[in-house]
Formats: C-alpha cells, sequence, structure tokens
C-alpha cells in the first residue's frame, strides 16, 4: 500500500535533486528540462502579479526548486514538505526561509496563516486517496487570504479520474471545481505545461541517454504550445474570492 511520507523519504534521501523530485523514467538532465518547463510556465502564470513582500507557501517543497524563483522575485516564501530528509537540507541551504515538516493533507493540518499564493506543483495528484484530496483543498482554502492565489498541476483535460501507478491519481478540473467553488474559489485560466515532454515514447531497448538528444526540441515545441495537453499535465490558476 503506497505510504506517502514513507515514499517521498525514500526517494528523496536517495536522490535529493531534480531526478528524486521529478520524472523517474528520466535522468537528471532531461528532469532538468522539465523543470524548466515549470520554470517558464509559472512566469507566464503570474506575469500580471506583483510579488514584493507577497506571502507565498510552497507545499510539496522537495528540493526547493520554486523557492528561489519566489525569492527572486523578493516574496517572503516559506515551504512544507512530507519528508524531513527535504526539509532538513532545505533549512541548511535556505536558513531565513521557514520550511515545515509536515502532511498538508492530513485532517490535523492547520495553516499557521494567511497567505497571498499557494504554489503546489507536481503534490496533488500524488493524494491518491479521496478524503485527502479534498483535505487538501480543503486546507488550501483555510490558508489563502481573500482575493489570493492557488497554483497546482495536473491532467485537468482527463474525461475522468485515473492511476497509472500506485503512487499517482489524476483528476480532471471537474473534481476540483467542485471542491473548490463551494469554497468560493474560480478558475482563472488553466495553462499548458507539457504537450511532447514528461511522457516515455522510446522503446526499452534504447538507453535513457537518448531522451537527452530530444529534450531540447521537445522543449521548444512545448514552448510554443497554446492549448493544454488532452492527455499531459496542465497548470490551473485560482483566486479566491468571497463566498
Amino acid at each position: 500500500m503506497y505510504n506517502p511520507e514513507y515514499y517521498w523519504e525514500k526517494r528523496l534521501s536517495r536522490n535529493f535533486n531534480l531526478r528524486g523530485v521529478g520524472h523517474q523514467a528520466f535522468g537528471q538532465f532531461y528532469n532538468y528540462w522539465l523543470y524548466k518547463r515549470k520554470e517558464v510556465v509559472l512566469s507566464q502564470v503570474l506575469r500580471r502579479e506583483n510579488l514584493h513582500d507577497k506571502i507565498v507557501l510552497d507545499v510539496g517543497t522537495g528540493t526547493g526548486f520554486f523557492i528561489d524563483w519566489y525569492l527572486s522575485r523578493e516574496a517572503r516564501i516559506s515551504g512544507i514538505d512530507i519528508s524531513q530528509t527535504a526539509v532538513s537540507k532545505l533549512r541548511k541551504k535556505y536558513p531565513k526561509v521557514h520550511f515545515e515538516h509536515n502532511d498538508f493533507s492530513s485532517p490535523t493540518y492547520w495553516p499557521g496563516k494567511l497567505y497571498d499564493v499557494i504554489n503546489a506543483w507536481d503534490v496533488i495528484y500524488h493524494q491518491v486517496d479521496e478524503e485527502a484530496f479534498i483535505r487538501f483543498l480543503v486546507n488550501v482554502s483555510n490558508g489563502l487570504k481573500e482575493g489570493g492565489l492557488f497554483i497546482c498541476n495536473d491532467l485537468f483535460n482527463s474525461p475522468s479520474a485515473f492511476s497509472p501507478a500506485p503512487h499517482v491519481r489524476f483528476r480532471p478540473l471537474g473534481m476540483y471545481e467542485q471542491i473548490l467553488s463551494s469554497k468560493g474559489f474560480h478558475v482563472k485560466k488553466i495553462f499548458p505545461l507539457y504537450n511532447f515532454l514528461n511522457r516515455p515514447f522510446l522503446p526499452d531497448r534504447i538507453p535513457k541517454a537518448g531522451y537527452n538528444i530530444l529534450v531540447i526540441p521537445l522543449f521548444l515545441a512545448d514552448y510554443f504550445q497554446r492549448n493544454p495537453s488532452p492527455t499531459n499535465l496542465s497548470v490551473s490558476l485560482w483566486e479566491k474570492r468571497v463566498v
């Protein structure tokens, strides 16, 4: 049975790098470009926002990839992760940033403050339990200010929820709307993330290094996509309004 804390502690204690938090089918170099694409999309998602002095929570902060992005924009960023290894290493790397070791989807979790932005990449579709999924979104609502923004990614154009692996459950946009709309959220926009990246497609007999030759052309192909993929990850931007 999938145990999220055990699973992520094991992965990050072995590989505290982008492969440890990224796609296991690819190596470090390919995952670098997967995360570079996320950085590009996040800049698009928040291009109209002045993040100076905004209070931001990075949920499932992992190796801290997004910490630098928000710090460079003078946001007051903090992080939470289910892995003690991640939190311990990040506290050493960023001594001025607050990191909390906790499960954001726990029924006993309560956000310690209200945030302007909650950033949650590659986290919610690892909530395979439906109650944990609901609690996660409820805690997002509990932690956001009115007018606050919530960013997450999933396979939103899927016709239904499905689990391709024990640690993953993808859900369509409608399942998010059922919960978040009752909390006063509306989705502002869905942004394309991957159309060509993030999916193994070479025959198994070809070494993984073969993907490294193709990753930059695939990155550029995704850069020019304007519509979210029906079969790959996209990013949603939500705003919390007064109920």
